[in-house]
């Protein structure tokens, strides 16, 4: 619901062209400003911009400016952006092959997803990894300290690792 709320506001603010489609929550959070001038909202106290949003279930095309923003402006308090939560844990990358076997389907069951793509532990080799059977894939390929630059990319069906240097890797995948 957090990333379906932040990409339906992302939308809107594109359509505006407030926003670019490349661009960052703090650009989606200065343009959520600009589009909703005087809304008294913007005077709230900075522990409400904390507080875990109450995500609207109505068609978003149907509220109003207030109930679509609050969501995305409360986005410090969203599950997705906590140490624990699925942008910042390690743990998809540190956890044992049996109970990561264990836990990631019911993870894409609940997500209605078919992998997950993550970050923020670097390889031990450079090269992005693929575990649980192609529902996991870590991409983190060291470039911050030194290693080559890399991309996961999806296409036609396929799944594929290419780095910088020009070289490719096919990888299995859902």
């Amino acid at each position: 619901a957090e990333i379906a709320a932040l990409d339906a506001e992302r939308a809107h603010l594109f359509g505006l062209q407030f926003i670019t489609s490349f661009g960052d929550i703090a650009e989606t959070v200065r343009a959520i400003n600009f589009d909703a001038r005087g809304l008294d909202w913007f005077e709230a106290p900075r522990e409400m911009l904390n507080k875990p949003p109450a995500l609207p279930t109505e068609a978003w095309d149907e509220l109003d400016r207030f109930e679509r923003s609050e969501p995305v402006l409360r986005i410090n308090g969203w599950f997705m952006l906590t140490p624990r939560g699925p942008i910042w844990s390690k743990g998809f990358a540190e956890s044992p092959d049996g109970l990561l076997d264990a836990s990631l389907p019911g993870l894409l069951e609940a997500t209605g997803t078919r992998a997950v793509v993550a970050g923020h532990v670097p390889s031990a080799d450079g090269a992005i990894l693929s575990r649980a059977g192609g529902k996991l894939f870590l991409i983190d390929t060291g470039m911050a300290q030194g290693g080559k630059g890399s991309a996961l990319v999806f296409s036609q069906g396929q799944i594929e690792a290419m780095y910088a240097d020009g070289s490719r890797q096919e990888m299995s995948g859902s």
